[in-house]
Protein backbone atom coordinates (compact mmCIF):
# COMPACT_ATOMS: atom_id res chain seq x y z
CA UNK A 1 0.00 0.00 0.00
CA UNK A 2 1.17 3.92 -0.89
CA UNK A 3 1.34 6.02 1.98
CA UNK A 4 -1.18 8.44 2.35
CA UNK A 5 -1.07 12.17 2.28
CA UNK A 6 -2.22 13.71 5.95
CA UNK A 7 -2.28 16.62 7.34
CA UNK A 8 -1.64 16.54 11.47
CA UNK A 9 -4.13 19.01 13.45
CA UNK A 10 -2.23 20.49 16.28
CA UNK A 11 -4.74 23.62 16.82
CA UNK A 12 -7.98 21.45 18.14
CA UNK A 13 -9.12 19.70 21.44
CA UNK A 14 -9.78 15.91 20.98
CA UNK A 15 -13.36 15.43 22.00
CA UNK A 16 -14.50 19.48 21.55
CA UNK A 17 -17.33 20.18 19.39
CA UNK A 18 -15.21 21.70 16.82
CA UNK A 19 -13.23 18.52 16.84
CA UNK A 20 -16.56 16.79 16.14
CA UNK A 21 -18.15 19.04 13.67
CA UNK A 22 -15.19 20.69 11.76
CA UNK A 23 -12.33 17.58 11.92
CA UNK A 24 -14.03 14.14 12.17
CA UNK A 25 -16.82 14.80 10.12
CA UNK A 26 -17.65 13.18 7.00
CA UNK A 27 -14.58 10.72 8.01
CA UNK A 28 -14.42 7.30 9.07
CA UNK A 29 -12.50 7.29 12.37
CA UNK A 30 -10.34 4.50 14.11
CA UNK A 31 -12.45 3.96 16.68
CA UNK A 32 -14.97 3.01 13.97
CA UNK A 33 -12.46 0.77 12.44
CA UNK A 34 -14.30 -2.17 14.21
CA UNK A 35 -17.65 -1.24 12.73
CA UNK A 36 -16.26 -1.14 9.10
CA UNK A 37 -14.86 -5.09 9.56
CA UNK A 38 -18.21 -5.59 11.40
CA UNK A 39 -20.42 -8.59 9.89
CA UNK A 40 -20.27 -10.74 6.68
CA UNK A 41 -20.86 -10.22 2.70
CA UNK A 42 -24.09 -10.04 2.18
CA UNK A 43 -25.31 -9.88 5.55
CA UNK A 44 -24.57 -5.85 6.99
CA UNK A 45 -24.96 -5.26 10.33
CA UNK A 46 -27.05 -2.44 12.02
CA UNK A 47 -23.75 -0.40 12.96
CA UNK A 48 -22.62 -0.39 10.04
CA UNK A 49 -25.85 0.57 8.59
CA UNK A 50 -26.20 3.63 10.91
CA UNK A 51 -22.35 4.45 10.03
CA UNK A 52 -22.82 4.80 6.69
CA UNK A 53 -25.70 6.83 6.62
CA UNK A 54 -24.18 9.44 9.42
CA UNK A 55 -21.27 9.91 7.39
CA UNK A 56 -23.11 10.38 4.33
CA UNK A 57 -25.35 12.83 5.98
CA UNK A 58 -22.16 14.77 7.00
CA UNK A 59 -20.06 14.66 3.50
CA UNK A 60 -23.62 16.77 2.14
CA UNK A 61 -23.37 19.15 5.34
CA UNK A 62 -26.05 17.95 7.24
CA UNK A 63 -24.60 18.14 11.23
CA UNK A 64 -25.21 15.39 13.11
CA UNK A 65 -25.34 15.80 17.48
CA UNK A 66 -22.57 15.41 19.42
CA UNK A 67 -22.86 12.19 21.22
CA UNK A 68 -23.38 13.73 25.43
CA UNK A 69 -23.62 10.33 26.51
CA UNK A 70 -20.25 8.77 28.46
CA UNK A 71 -20.51 5.40 29.71
CA UNK A 72 -18.02 4.89 33.20
CA UNK A 73 -15.82 3.26 30.86
CA UNK A 74 -15.40 5.67 28.74
CA UNK A 75 -14.99 8.32 31.97
CA UNK A 76 -12.13 6.06 33.24
CA UNK A 77 -10.23 6.43 29.81
CA UNK A 78 -10.72 10.17 29.39
CA UNK A 79 -9.61 11.28 33.47
CA UNK A 80 -6.48 8.59 33.66
CA UNK A 81 -5.50 9.31 29.69
CA UNK A 82 -2.87 11.96 30.81
CA UNK A 83 -1.40 9.71 33.66
CA UNK A 84 -0.95 7.15 31.21
CA UNK A 85 0.72 9.32 28.59
CA UNK A 86 3.42 10.61 31.61
CA UNK A 87 3.80 6.94 32.65
CA UNK A 88 4.72 5.61 28.89
CA UNK A 89 7.25 8.77 28.78
CA UNK A 90 8.77 7.79 31.96
CA UNK A 91 9.15 4.13 31.32
CA UNK A 92 10.57 4.53 27.78
CA UNK A 93 12.12 7.60 27.28
CA UNK A 94 10.00 8.64 24.14
CA UNK A 95 8.56 12.04 23.90
CA UNK A 96 4.87 11.83 22.79
CA UNK A 97 3.66 14.82 21.15
CA UNK A 98 -0.36 15.33 21.79
CA UNK A 99 -2.23 16.16 18.89
CA UNK A 100 -6.06 16.66 18.33
CA UNK A 101 -6.54 15.33 14.73
CA UNK A 102 -5.23 13.40 11.90
CA UNK A 103 -6.87 13.81 8.49
CA UNK A 104 -6.46 11.78 5.26
CA UNK A 105 -5.96 14.41 2.15
CA UNK A 106 -6.82 11.42 -0.27
CA UNK A 107 -9.56 9.59 1.22
CA UNK A 108 -12.58 10.31 3.68
CA UNK A 109 -10.85 8.80 6.93
CA UNK A 110 -8.58 10.00 9.73
CA UNK A 111 -7.73 9.31 13.32
CA UNK A 112 -7.23 10.32 16.92
CA UNK A 113 -4.09 9.32 18.01
CA UNK A 114 -3.34 9.80 21.79
CA UNK A 115 -0.09 10.88 20.27
CA UNK A 116 3.08 11.22 18.11
CA UNK A 117 6.66 10.14 18.83
CA UNK A 118 9.00 11.30 16.58
CA UNK A 119 11.66 9.25 17.64
CA UNK A 120 11.41 5.70 19.56
CA UNK A 121 13.27 2.50 20.08
CA UNK A 122 16.71 1.80 19.82
CA UNK A 123 15.79 1.97 16.01
CA UNK A 124 15.19 5.73 16.24
CA UNK A 125 11.34 4.77 14.22
CA UNK A 126 8.45 7.36 13.99
CA UNK A 127 5.72 5.75 16.47
CA UNK A 128 1.81 6.53 16.97
CA UNK A 129 0.61 5.87 20.57
CA UNK A 130 -2.54 4.20 21.20
CA UNK A 131 -3.83 4.54 25.16
CA UNK A 132 -6.45 1.86 26.77
CA UNK A 133 -7.64 2.39 30.56
CA UNK A 134 -9.88 -1.18 30.99
CA UNK A 135 -10.94 -2.49 33.98
CA UNK A 136 -8.28 -4.87 35.83
CA UNK A 137 -9.63 -7.45 34.83
CA UNK A 138 -9.18 -6.44 31.01
CA UNK A 139 -5.72 -5.42 31.80
CA UNK A 140 -4.90 -8.77 33.35
CA UNK A 141 -6.13 -10.53 30.16
CA UNK A 142 -3.79 -8.56 27.88
CA UNK A 143 -0.91 -9.04 30.26
CA UNK A 144 -1.89 -13.01 30.17
CA UNK A 145 -1.65 -13.22 26.47
CA UNK A 146 2.18 -13.33 26.97
CA UNK A 147 2.78 -12.51 23.31
CA UNK A 148 5.04 -9.86 21.80
CA UNK A 149 3.21 -7.65 18.63
CA UNK A 150 -0.50 -7.84 17.99
CA UNK A 151 -0.39 -11.13 19.31
CA UNK A 152 -0.12 -9.14 22.89
CA UNK A 153 -3.38 -7.34 22.40
CA UNK A 154 -6.79 -8.32 22.79
CA UNK A 155 -8.81 -8.35 19.53
CA UNK A 156 -10.84 -6.03 19.86
CA UNK A 157 -8.37 -3.53 19.43
CA UNK A 158 -6.77 -4.91 16.20
CA UNK A 159 -9.02 -2.98 13.70
CA UNK A 160 -8.24 0.53 15.47
CA UNK A 161 -4.80 -0.14 15.20
CA UNK A 162 -4.07 -1.38 11.86
CA UNK A 163 -6.29 1.91 10.79
CA UNK A 164 -3.83 4.40 12.88
CA UNK A 165 -1.15 2.59 10.80
CA UNK A 166 -2.46 2.71 7.60
CA UNK A 167 -3.44 6.58 8.50
CA UNK A 168 -0.65 8.22 10.15
CA UNK A 169 2.24 6.04 8.10
CA UNK A 170 3.78 5.28 11.03
CA UNK A 171 6.44 2.85 11.28
CA UNK A 172 5.37 1.73 14.82
CA UNK A 173 2.41 1.90 17.18
CA UNK A 174 3.02 1.28 20.95
CA UNK A 175 -0.20 -0.13 22.22
CA UNK A 176 -0.40 1.06 26.14
CA UNK A 177 -2.41 -0.25 28.39
CA UNK A 178 -2.95 1.63 31.88
CA UNK A 179 -4.42 0.27 34.76
CA UNK A 180 -3.29 2.06 38.45
CA UNK A 181 -5.33 -0.70 40.08
CA UNK A 182 -2.43 -3.27 39.47
CA UNK A 183 0.19 -1.79 41.35
CA UNK A 184 3.14 -0.03 40.09
CA UNK A 185 4.92 -2.99 38.85
CA UNK A 186 2.19 -4.10 36.57
CA UNK A 187 -0.26 -1.03 36.20
CA UNK A 188 1.73 -0.28 32.46
CA UNK A 189 1.84 -2.75 29.78
CA UNK A 190 3.24 -1.75 26.90
CA UNK A 191 3.30 -3.86 23.15
CA UNK A 192 4.88 -2.67 19.67
CA UNK A 193 3.17 -3.38 16.66
CA UNK A 194 5.31 -2.58 13.29
CA UNK A 195 4.40 -1.85 10.39
CA UNK A 196 6.80 -3.55 8.24
CA UNK A 197 6.01 -7.20 9.81
CA UNK A 198 4.53 -9.18 7.09
CA UNK A 199 1.68 -10.18 8.90
CA UNK A 200 1.09 -6.84 9.59
CA UNK A 201 1.41 -4.88 6.54
CA UNK A 202 -0.62 -7.85 5.09
CA UNK A 203 -3.69 -7.43 7.27
CA UNK A 204 -3.06 -3.44 7.04
CA UNK A 205 -3.76 -3.84 3.18
CA UNK A 206 -6.55 -6.17 3.63
CA UNK A 207 -8.16 -3.65 5.96
CA UNK A 208 -7.66 -0.67 3.22
CA UNK A 209 -9.75 -2.66 0.94
CA UNK A 210 -12.87 -3.44 3.17
CA UNK A 211 -12.18 0.78 4.45
CA UNK A 212 -11.73 1.76 0.85
CA UNK A 213 -15.18 -0.12 -0.51
CA UNK A 214 -17.13 1.08 2.50
CA UNK A 215 -16.03 4.90 1.78
CA UNK A 216 -17.11 4.36 -1.66
CA UNK A 217 -20.64 3.50 -0.09
CA UNK A 218 -20.48 6.24 1.99
CA UNK A 219 -20.14 8.78 -1.46
CA UNK A 220 -22.73 6.70 -3.12
CA UNK A 221 -24.99 7.05 -0.21
CA UNK A 222 -24.19 10.98 -0.03
CA UNK A 223 -25.31 11.55 -3.48
CA UNK A 224 -28.32 9.62 -3.38
CA UNK A 225 -29.28 12.00 -0.04
CA UNK A 226 -28.41 15.06 -2.78
CA UNK A 227 -30.52 14.29 -5.05
CA UNK A 228 -33.30 13.47 -2.91
CA UNK A 229 -33.03 16.80 -1.37
CA UNK A 230 -33.39 18.51 -4.21
CA UNK A 231 -36.03 16.65 -5.26
CA UNK A 232 -38.22 15.59 -2.13
CA UNK A 233 -40.21 18.28 -2.11
CA UNK A 234 -40.20 19.85 -5.63
CA UNK A 235 -43.67 20.72 -6.70
CA UNK A 236 -45.30 18.40 -8.67
CA UNK A 237 -45.62 18.33 -12.10
CA UNK A 238 -49.06 19.30 -13.55
CA UNK A 239 -50.61 16.56 -16.12
CA UNK A 240 -51.26 17.89 -19.26
CA UNK A 241 -55.01 18.04 -20.23
CA UNK A 242 -56.44 15.65 -22.61
CA UNK A 243 -57.14 18.01 -26.11
CA UNK A 244 -60.86 17.13 -26.91
CA UNK A 245 -61.27 17.47 -30.78
CA UNK A 246 -64.20 18.95 -31.93
CA UNK A 247 -65.30 17.15 -35.38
Amino acid sequence: MDPLTITVHTDVDQRSAEWHHSYRAGRVGGSEAKIVVSGKTGNETAAKRDLRTIKALEQCGIQQPVQSYMSADMQRGVEREAGARAGFEFLTGCMVDEVGYVSCNSISAGCSPDGLIGEMLDEKISGVLEIKCPRPANHWKSIRLGAKGLAGIPTIHHPQILHTLAITGRECLAFCSYAPEMGIELELYIRYVFACDLDVKERINKYMVTLTRFLEEIDKEAEEIKLAIKGINSPPVQPQKEKICLT
